[in-house]
């Protein structure tokens, strides 16, 4: 990545648009930052002070809490699989400090499909309806379909 990132910056390149992978990050803003070449990405935001830094998609903590907020859940679920789901994750846990709010956290990183179906058996005894899910979109699509396979799409799930 430095070779790239260096060949890059030596024909003439001030702005550097794509995605970035989660192993990569901290190097590549890193590099922005120390070269002042501008960074944009449509990638999930990271936590970053850095100015050369442009993350074209929002973070979504605060819209979350607003909807948990409006609906008025007290307890729920937060499924999560990767470490962007972490300071999500952590965003809540202050606002249910604050609120009084009993979330569960399910870290499902290297959960199969029949473990999917576990959880949200799991789920079913423990009387637990209201679940957030922060993943990424292809481990996002499995889980729907354990939902739909389980039938846990109907009233009074969320």
């Amino acid at each position: 990545m430095t070779y790239r990132f260096c060949s890059q910056f030596s024909k003439g390149v001030y702005a550097i648009f794509g995605f970035y992978e989660r192993r990569t990050v901290n190097m590549l803003t890193s590099f922005c930052g120390a070269l002042h070449v501008c960074f944009i990405t449509p990638s999930f935001p990271v936590d970053t002070s850095n100015q050369f830094v442009l993350q074209l998609r929002p973070e979504l903590q605060e819209a979350l809490i607003s909807i948990i907020d409006h609906y008025k859940w007290q307890t729920f679920v937060y499924i999560y699989d990767a470490d962007r789901g972490l300071s999500v994750l952590q965003r809540v846990l202050d606002t249910a400090a604050e609120k009084n709010w009993q979330v569960t956290a399910v870290n499902i990183l290297t959960t199969t499909e029949e473990g999917y179906r576990m959880l949200f058996q799991d789920l079913e005894k423990k009387k637990e309806r209201l679940v957030v899910v922060d993943c990424e979109s292809e481990r996002l699509n499995a889980i729907l379909g354990q939902i739909v396979k389980l039938e846990k799409n109907g009233i009074g799930y969320h």
